[in-house]
């Protein structure tokens, strides 16, 4: 019984982690905006969920689960207002996957990502190249999660969980992801003009297996991206990267 829910929670938070691919898609394509006017829409949302779980969610918990779990009987008023607090946190972060069980007392991956895709905007990198690395990176992780979990056998290193089972599933799905951009890119310009579909293409095809990669690292045990950046950042600040300077480099 209890699998059967760790699975139903697994595939809640892959359809969860998906939908900021699908949005990405909605919002860096097919909304009518400048470049500009995403970008800072882009920082208002994120900088949004940051301010909401470090400076709201973290002090609840804190206050609430941490402050009152040890003490005695806590005073009647705020009785009502804990069980408030962990009803909420429990049927509106929890059970829709949005946080882990892991990240009730510590910042959430929300804002991991969020400074994953806002940092290369800061930056300069501009949106197309962006859009399409959060793309793969947000097709490509629950697949390799589910994939890793269902069929993973061999591991990718003599550490850590990542399998070659689940390196596949992310390149496979997370190409789908970046193709999806292309395709779409007929009807809903996002990337220049004078690059072309091949290049795209090609480009795609490389940032999902760096992305890919440098996922699998960060939960490679005793490295050094395993104990302080969490892949929610690093696959697509890298991503991004990688995807601008490979596609201005005049890849063909």
């Amino acid at each position: 019984m209890e699998t059967q829910v760790k699975k139903k929670l697994q595939v809640g938070r892959a359809m969860f982690h998906t939908s900021f691919g699908v949005f990405a898609i909605i919002f860096g394509m097919v909304l009518p905006f400048h470049d500009e006017e995403k970008i800072t829409i882009a920082f208002i949302f994120g900088g949004g969920i940051s301010v909401l779980d470090i400076l709201v969610r973290l002090p609840l918990y804190h206050f609430f689960v941490r402050s009152w779990k040890d003490t005695g009987q806590p005073f009647f008023q705020v009785i009502w207002v804990r069980n408030i607090f962990l009803f909420l946190e429990k049927w509106l972060l929890i059970y829709p996957n949005i946080i882990r069980e892991s990240e009730r007392g510590k910042p959430s991956s929300s804002i991991h990502f969020a400074v994953g895709v806002l940092v290369p905007l800061l930056i300069g990198i501009p949106l197309w190249a962006v859009v399409p690395s959060v793309v793969i990176f947000s097709f490509g992780d629950p697949a390799a999660r589910l994939m890793g979990m269902r069929l993973g056998t061999k591991k990718m290193w003599s550490s850590g969980t990542k399998t070659w089972e689940g390196f596949i599933g992310y390149c496979f799905a997370g190409g789908i992801g970046g193709s999806l951009t292309i395709i779409l890119n007929q009807w809903f310009p996002l990337y220049p003009a004078n690059q072309s579909t091949l290049t795209s293409a090609l480009v795609v095809g490389f940032v999902t297996c760096v992305s890919a990669y440098f996922e699998s690292m960060c939960e490679k045990d005793g490295s050094l991206m395993s104990e302080f950046i969490d892949d929610n950042l690093l696959a697509p600040f890298v991503g991004s990267v990688a995807f601008y300077a490979i596609a201005t480099a005049g890849v063909t």
